[in-house]
């Protein structure tokens, strides 16, 4: 918060998670006990495999999930390359969605494996996985290997790219970007 002097405090509140407790507990709403599942209110915590530090802004990948992660990967990159089944896709294209929160410019290194993923026709058939496939999770490999991964959690600013796009079933595909128009004509 700003003030008018314009320097900035961090929030605080006159409430804890007692205080939270006991306005729900009429409610019915049950909590898992904080030695399980949970936390006391603080500025940096841990939830779903990743650090979250609300004073710096920043998210960071836990060193244990990344582990999990990387040892997974090297048994799917092991040589020779095992034959795969719909589950074991599956379980590592969800790890991977799910830590593109931090590794950002990994949402391409996805693709392959998503198509992959949807050739399965059920879940008890193997595959070997296609080399594109193998080419993307050993980036990821690799990318998982940089120490303390982490992400800003600020708002950007948004950025007009003066960049539009017409698709007709009709005639074609035209797209205009920054002033320069380019078109596919459809047969």
């Amino acid at each position: 918060m700003a003030s008018a002097l314009g320097t900035s405090s961090p929030p605080s509140f006159s409430f804890d998670l007692k205080t939270m407790k006991q306005i729900m507990d009429p409610l019915g709403i049950p909590w898992h006990p904080l030695s399980k599942k949970g936390h006391d209110f603080q500025s940096s915590f841990s939830y779903v495999g990743y650090e979250w530090d609300i004073d710096s802004k920043r998210v960071t990948i836990s060193y244990e999930k990344c582990l999990r992660l990387i040892f997974k990967l090297a048994s799917i990159l092991s040589i020779p390359h095992p034959c795969i089944n719909k589950k074991s896709v599956a379980s590592i294209h969800g790890s991977l969605q799910h830590v593109t929160m931090v590794y950002q410019q990994g949402w391409s290194h996805r693709s392959a494996l998503s198509r992959f993923l949807s050739k399965f026709p059920n879940d008890h058939i193997l595959h070997h996985l296609p080399s594109s496939c193998l080419d993307q999770l050993s980036w990821w490999s690799t990318a998982l290997t940089i120490p303390n991964p982490s992400c800003l959690l600020i708002k950007l600013p948004l950025v007009d790219l003066d960049i539009w796009m017409d698709v007709s079933t009709y005639w074609g595909i035209d797209l205009w970007v920054g002033g320069l128009w380019a078109c596919e004509w459809l047969n």
